[in-house]
Order: C-alpha cells, then sequence, then structure tokens
C-alpha cells in the first residue's frame, strides 16, 4: 500500500517531482512481487519490485517523463482485487495489468526543494 507514488513531469524543459495520489483519497494497492535470498551463514535478504505498464495511452501519465522515454505506469489493483493477486497463479496474472483510469488520480506539482545551510549560512554541497 501507498499513500501516492512521484514522476517526472519534463513538459517545462525541466523536471519537476509530481506527486500522484489516488482522488479518492485511499492508499494505493500496488501489484508487485517478491522473494526471499538465502546463503548459508548470511541473514535472509527480502527483495522487491513494483510492477509496472507502458502508459503511452493512459490519459493522464502519458504527459510525463522525457519526451523521448518510454512512459509508464505503476499497476495499482482495485481493492477488490488484493487477496486475488495474491493468489493468482502465474499464467493468470496479465488479468491485473490494467491502467488505473486517468480520473481517480491526482497530480500535485511538488514545490522545489530549497538550498540547505548549515550553522555559519554557507550552502551545502548539492544544495543548488
Amino acid at each position: 500500500m501507498a499513500e501516492a507514488f512521484y514522476e517526472p513531469d519534463w513538459r517545462t524543459g525541466k523536471a519537476v517531482a509530481t506527486r500522484f495520489t489516488r482522488a479518492d483519497g485511499q492508499p494505493s494497492g500496488i501489484a508487485g512481487l517478491w522473494d526471499v535470498w538465502t546463503e548459508p551463514g548470511k541473514p535472509p535478504l527480502l527483495s522487491f519490485t513494483m510492477l509496472t505498464r507502458n502508459a503511452a495511452d493512459h490519459a493522464l501519465l502519458k504527459s510525463y517523463h522525457r519526451a523521448e522515454d518510454e512512459k509508464r505506469i505503476i499497476v495499482i489493483l482495485p481493492e477488490s482485487r488484493y487477496a486475488d493477486w495474491l493468489d493468482a497463479p502465474p499464467e493468470q496474472t496479465q488479468d491485473f495489468i490494467r491502467h488505473f483510469p486517468a480520473d481517480n488520480l491526482v497530480a500535485t506539482p511538488m514545490p522545489p526543494k530549497k538550498p540547505q545551510v548549515n550553522a555559519q549560512k554557507q550552502l551545502l554541497p548539492g544544495g543548488d
């Protein structure tokens, strides 16, 4: 579950971090995969990934990312399908890979970060 996800908006020629939330204010259940790698003598390592799909035809997300880059969106599951996703055999997972409706998402541009200053009021590296 996630309250929001972020994508860059390049329509002005500069990346503007944009926060995407559900219009109904509910968290998003994101389709993902996970596994645990165990190696003798080492602690287990949990790894995971969020599934994405091409968004070139998504009414909202097609406008984000650089013009030359692939457009993509995470796979947001409907609440009624959470348990189905967790129990789905591999041959049925394609049934879940759908676009979340654009009118059910809200895009909010984030304000640019202000430079950080230390106690002597000097700019810190990377704060430009």
